[in-house]
């Protein structure tokens, strides 16, 4: 028993180092879009379309795996009321294939976060604060092996207090369309 488990581990430990070394990689995405979002305040709910930039910088640890830091910021703005907002968070994506030009690989992606909001209103402003989490699928087509244009669409839910004492709830979908570069 004890022999086996010494050469599981060790077995582990080449194939664990034998990925590690396949690829010394990193890649950096930017997207963006316009997402749709519906928020529950706990007086009642609302809906509004916003805009959405993204930034992911991510390790390979395989020729499919990356594991990545990411930051976001949004806004949205009716004329009479405003927010701005950003997330910081880690996560993983999987690439389903490895890299090849003029390929669609297809992915999935996930993260956890953290969320500052400031809402902005002819009278006041408010700091809301919270977590969260997005999971999603997309695709990316190489246009070289270093170079690829994404889509992907995620749902995401977040759990906020505001300095108010209010407790939100904010979940939705959205598309992002954007690059990535590895070097």
């Amino acid at each position: 028993m004890k022999k086996s488990i010494v050469v599981i581990a060790v077995l582990s430990m080449f194939a664990a180092g034998s990925a590690l070394a396949q690829e010394d990689k990193w890649e950096v995405s930017a997207a963006g879009n316009m997402t749709a979002t519906s928020t529950d305040y706990g007086a009642g709910t609302s809906d509004s379309t916003s805009t959405f930039l993204y930034f992911r910088l991510g390790k390979y640890l395989s020729p499919q795996m990356v594991v990545s830091g990411n930051i976001s910021v949004f806004g949205n703005d009716d004329g009479t009321n405003s927010s701005v907002g950003s997330t910081l968070g880690g996560g993983v994506k999987y690439y389903f294939e490895e890299a090849a030009k003029s390929q669609f690989v297809p992915f999935v992606e996930g993260d956890l976060h953290l969320v500052g909001i400031t809402n902005t209103t002819s009278t006041t402003t408010s700091t809301i604060n919270g977590a969260g989490m997005s999971a999603g699928v997309g695709a990316s087509y190489f246009i070289t092996e270093d170079v690829s244009g994404n889509v992907s669409v995620q749902a995401f839910a977040d759990t906020l207090s505001s300095d108010a004492g209010v407790d939100i709830t904010q979940s939705g979908m959205r598309v992002l369309f954007g690059l990535t570069a590895r070097y």
